[in-house]
């Protein structure tokens, strides 16, 4: 398949909150594929902290980014679809 590069302008809340769910998303898989235990709270719990709380910091501003710019919206959350997807499928080395 054939592809190019392009670039668009996506809305920043609710982009930045998609790539916040997708880490912690990337954490939990990794710790699934390894084995889930006890030892994987820690990382789990922060990249919960360091990842997806900073992002939640503009989850009020995302009514008025689809409110304001529908397209830009829907790219954000294309956009993080396709990362939480990536991460979702990701096979991680034991």
């Amino acid at each position: 398949m054939a592809t190019i590069d392009v670039s668009i302008k996506a809305a920043k809340e609710l982009t930045e909150l998609g790539e916040g769910l997708a880490k912690v998303i990337g954490v939990a898989r990794k710790a699934l594929d390894d084995g889930l235990g006890a030892e994987d709270i820690a990382p789990i719990a922060s990249s919960v902290i360091m990842d997806l709380v900073p992002a939640l910091e503009g989850i009020t501003l995302i009514e008025d980014e689809i409110k304001n710019d529908l397209p830009a919206a829907i790219n954000g959350i294309c956009i993080t679809a396709t990362r939480i997807s990536e991460e979702i499928t990701k096979k991680h080395a034991s």
